[in-house]
């Protein structure tokens, strides 16, 4: 009897022992679920963290599969394993994997692109499909199997990948200018749950149908304004507006239209603003256009047109032409409240209607300091052009420079001219020549001029004596005291006759008499 009591008390110790060992592993810790991740905030580096108690226990290996909820088999993919030994098999391009093998211990699997994770492999019947977790009405699992090596046994976790996309507009309302018949607005929207698309009447209590399109029958003038469409996801705050208008395109009987100007003095002129066609053109007289027919809508007052039908240089100004019923009292109040805060259309502007033909209000210089006025309170932008014609302001600098360096070149030649060019010598008391003589004029005794000097007649080594006229006397009215030249006989001017030839010279003609030579 105490053998048996002996072998039984044995036994029951030999269990007690093993119990804690067979049941020491345990998660501590795991992810939320469902794991909830936005495709627009945290879709890349997905972190999935699992922590776990091992005491008493041996870690074997870990391993982490990804399937489908709709098809598991069909699906199910290994995508990481870790063993004991440190070896470690995981597509390190899509996924990233760090075990804390340990007594208390945890594993991180990092989903590098949410979007991007291979094909379902599949164990039976392998669907080979690309993993689209963005796919409506299709949840992925994600599970991580971990084998305690001392009770043989595996520990499993799961976790739901719950994938939300915020709404986002992907087809707009146009905006639409009509003579009548039936409008219709398109709105289209993408997210993850599909969105639902609902539509309101901005300013108004209306009612209207849900879902896209919406068509207004028979367009009239009480269906002038603004539609807005709201794209919502169930299990998402966040919603997508987006709207359009419709309004008349010409202003009929019982309507009254004028022409203003609204002078945008952030923006800068340039030829996109010059063709309805081009980007800048549309996209702002859409801007202004919504926000102006909004204007009217919260004031409660009927407009059948408020159209932009062109701009003007410098700081853009936008030229409007208002229609709205005949009699309405202050029409254009609604409009320059808008205005009244310097912002409109999503820009600064002038706090008054502008003209719609003169150019626009000048500017400062940029390099004059801005001095507020009591028309505008908003300094114009750097860089505007503030030119009629359009040039830039560093167009304008670089005009500045290119004549200014032209100037100082020109400058600058004048002065070579000028320091080359031979002055004239001043002569007035330098020596000079007289009578073969050399005389200084700075002397005090200067005489009176005489015969000038004659080079082929006047030797000029003579040493003669300079004639004074005024000391002569009338004894003395032959100069250099001599008397009167010699007279001269008509002899003296005959021609000398030649002596007569010789017979070796000239043949001479003897019918010439002796007293003549010819």
């Amino acid at each position: 009897m105490a053998i048996k009591s002996m072998l039984l008390l044995l036994v029951l110790v030999v269990i007690c022992a093993e119990l804690p060992r067979s049941y020491s592993f345990k998660f501590t810790k795991w992810p939320n679920n469902p794991l909830v991740v936005y495709y627009y905030k945290n879709k890349t580096n997905v972190e999935l963290r699992w922590e776990w108690n091992l005491e008493g226990g041996i870690f074997f290996f870990l391993k982490i599969e990804r399937y489908r909820k709709d098809n598991p088999l069909g699906t199910e993919t290994q995508i990481a394993k870790y063993y004991s030994s440190g070896t470690t098999n995981v597509e390190e391009t899509k996924y990233g994997l760090s075990v804390q093998n340990r007594a208390i211990g945890s594993v991180v699997f990092t989903i590098k692109e949410i979007t991007n994770q291979g094909i379902n492999e599949g164990k039976e019947n392998g669907e080979k499909s690309r993993v689209d977790v963005m796919e409506a009405n299709k949840e992925y699992i994600y599970s991580i199997e971990v084998d305690e090596q001392t009770s043989g046994k595996a520990f499993t976790n799961s976790v739901a990948l719950k994938m939300l996309k915020t709404p986002v507009i992907t087809t707009y309302p146009n905006n639409q200018t009509v003579t009548g018949g039936d409008v219709t607005f398109e709105c289209v929207a993408d997210g993850k749950p599909k969105p639902t698309i609902t539509w309101d009447k901005i300013g108004s209590s209306q009612a209207l149908s849900q879902g896209s399109p919406l068509t207004l029958k028979n367009f009239e003038a009480s269906n002038i304004g603004v539609y807005r469409c709201t794209a919502k996801s169930n299990g998402i705050a966040e919603t997508a507006n987006a709207t359009g208008f419709v309004q008349f395109s010409t202003c009929g009987p019982g309507c009254d239209k004028e022409e203003l100007a609204i002078e945008f003095t952030d923006l800068t002129y340039n030829n996109e603003y010059d063709n309805p066609s081009f980007k800048k053109y549309k996209e702002l007289k859409n801007k202004i256009e919504t926000e102006c027919l909004t204007a009217y809508a919260l004031k409660g007052k009927t407009i059948h047109k408020c159209e932009v039908v062109r701009y003007r240089k410098g700081s853009v100004v936008a030229v409007l032409e208002l229609g709205y019923p005949t009699n309405t009292l202050d029409p254009k109040e609604p409009l320059l409240q808008a205005i009244n805060d310097g912002n409109f259309a999503g820009y600064k502007v002038i706090t008054k209607f502008v003209s719609p033909t003169s150019p626009p209000t000048e500017k400062p210089s940029p390099t004059a300091p801005t001095t507020p006025t009591a028309s505008s309170n908003t300094p114009p932008a750097s860089g505007a052009r503030t030119n009629e014609s359009g040039l830039s302001k560093g167009a304008i600098i670089a005009l500045v420079v290119v004549f200014s360096i032209i100037f100082i070149v020109i400058i600058v030649v004048l002065i070579v001219c000028m320091l080359k060019k031979k002055k004239p010598s001043d002569t007035r008391n330098k020596p000079y020549k007289e009578d073969g003589r050399t005389y200084d004029k700075s002397s005090t005794t200067v005489p009176l001029k005489s015969q000038p000097f004659d080079p082929m007649y006047d030797d000029p080594n003579e040493n003669r004596k300079e004639v004074v006229y005024a000391d002569l006397t009338f004894q003395d009215r032959y100069p250099n005291g001599g008397g009167p030249p010699p007279q001269y006989t008509p002899s003296n001017y005959a021609e000398v006759k030649p002596n007569q030839p010789d017979d070796s010279q000239v043949e001479w003609d003897k019918s010439v008499k002796d007293e003549m030579w010819i």
